[in-house]
């Protein structure tokens, strides 16, 4: 697989969950699955804090070329004070570890007023993904587009429009119900 073009960090948020978590699967596969054990790390803001993420991503993979470590609910990484904050991030961001990729998921984007908000926003390094949930009007439109990209098929504009109907905004569920 052509890895060439992956970035030591990635940020997704926004309000539609669907693709954040199609987008972690994706990252979760840069290493392989009989490397897991040792150089993959799935962590939850609220049951961590900032040291010890940032000392999971700097050490170095264990037998492989690279780690993953993903953090779903960053923001709330920073809620627990006496253990850093999100702002300990920046030098990181600044010169992350080549061999790790640290993927950053959250529905909102931090502060771009603040240190970390501004270099996220800045760095090179970082690849920002937003993702907003679908309005009820374009539901119709997303399930011809994905029907016709996903599946190669092509859907019934009417039959579309009841499948929004019957559905609603749920992607996943409307996904497997094209499935």
């Amino acid at each position: 697989k052509g890895q060439k073009g992956i970035k030591p960090v990635y940020y997704l948020h926004g309000e539609e969950d669907f693709f954040k978590d199609m987008l972690q699967e994706e990252i979760s596969k840069f290493v392989p699955d009989e490397q897991k054990d040792f150089n993959f790390d799935l962590i939850y803001g609220s049951e961590s804090n900032p040291s010890k993420v940032l000392s999971i991503v700097r050490s170095y993979p264990m037998m492989a070329e690279r780690r993953v470590v993903i953090v779903r609910d960053f923001i709330k990484l920073g809620e627990k004070a006496e253990d850093g904050s999100l702002n300990d991030f920046v030098s990181y961001i600044k010169q992350p570890n080549p061999t790790c990729v640290l993927c950053l998921i959250d529905s909102k984007f931090p502060d771009k007023r603040t240190g970390l908000g501004k270099e996220l926003n800045k760095s090179d390094k970082v690849s920002e993904y937003k993702f907003e949930e679908v309005p009820d009007y374009q539901l119709p439109d997303w399930i011809s587009d994905w029907t016709k990209n996903i599946h190669k098929r092509d859907i019934n504009p009417a039959a579309a429009q009841l499948l929004a109907q019957m559905v609603g905004p749920d992607l996943k569920l409307l996904s497997t119900e094209l499935e």
